[in-house]
């Protein structure tokens, strides 16, 4: 077996990947060697064979043959990084890099994180939560797949939020991870208030007021009661000192020191264009 320790990155936030010192590693194509790779990244505990069998192939007549195929593709890429005895498997971390890991390290660090790199894993959640290993045929890794999308989504929330809280000195930044943030979960209250109170403090009553009325509609929309988000913004508007309008000002006007009438000309009706009116005289 090869050496894989601290030489290889698996990415679960976003698309499903592997890559070895900086060159990414092609999976293997098969949905079900992709979903156990994810499932065993996610599960950090070793895995009885039986259940994994159960969980992805109880469709299929020889489910341990169809494990074992899996598990050769996954150990041509992996090493020394996939353990595995006749009755478990499990991944051995300390062998991975894993960016979930990190993400949950780094919002843990009391505002120490690296906002580069917080941007850099809060971009790769654009790709969506796990797409491209759901296994229409397992419901047992159906509902395990969906709980773990709603956790990335929340985490999704959280790097957000900090993003937002580190972008202090740069308001538009700050209000494009509030937006991004209701975007993601039009429903939390707390990330609806964030925004209108950076609406309210740096664009104003009208684009906060807007924003305000999504948030509440969408609240109905999903039946939710919305009387919380109303209490909120009543009191952030009456708190909040109406923001500074600046009036750019040009130079005074100068006046002639004379002042001077001009008097145009126009046609009498029904008289002589020459005469004394006509010519404006």
């Amino acid at each position: 077996m090869t050496d894989t320790r601290e030489t290889l990155q698996l990415t679960l936030l976003g698309e499903l990947g592997l890559r070895r010192e900086g060159g990414a590693i092609p999976l293997p194509a098969s949905r079900k060697t992709r979903a156990l790779l994810a499932f065993l990244a996610l599960n950090p505990k070793p895995q009885r064979r039986d259940s994994l069998c159960e969980l992805l192939w109880q469709d299929t007549d020889d489910s341990r043959a169809a494990l074992r195929w899996s598990l050769s593709k996954l150990r041509a890429l992996l090493g020394d990084a996939l353990a595995s005895d006749r009755d478990s498997i499990e991944l051995r971390r300390a062998d991975l890099a894993i960016d979930l890991d990190e993400a949950h390290a780094l919002l843990g660090s009391h505002g120490d994180a690296d906002p580069q790199r917080l941007r850099q894993l809060e971009a790769g959640l654009d790709a969506g939560y796990l797409p491209g290993i759901d296994c229409s045929g397992s419901a047992g890794f159906e509902l395990w797949l969906e709980s773990e999308r709603a956790a990335l989504r929340v985490l999704h929330g959280r790097l957000l939020e900090q993003l937002q809280k580190l972008s202090g000195d740069d308001p538009a930044r700050a209000i494009h991870y509030a937006r991004k943030r209701v975007g993601i979960d039009a429903t939390s209250q707390p990330a609806c208030l964030a925004l209108l109170t950076l609406l309210l403090r740096h664009e104003g009553q009208q684009q906060a007021r807007q924003a305000f009325e999504q948030c509440r509609q969408r609240l109905r929309a999903a039946q939710l009661d919305d009387a919380g988000l109303l209490r909120d913004w009543r009191n952030l508007s009456a708190a909040t000192p109406p923001r500074e309008v600046r009036v750019e000002t040009g130079p005074a006007l100068q006046l002639p020191g004379k002042p001077s009438v001009a008097v145009l000309g126009f046609r009498e009706i029904g008289g002589d264009n020459q005469s004394v009116l006509s010519l404006g005289l």
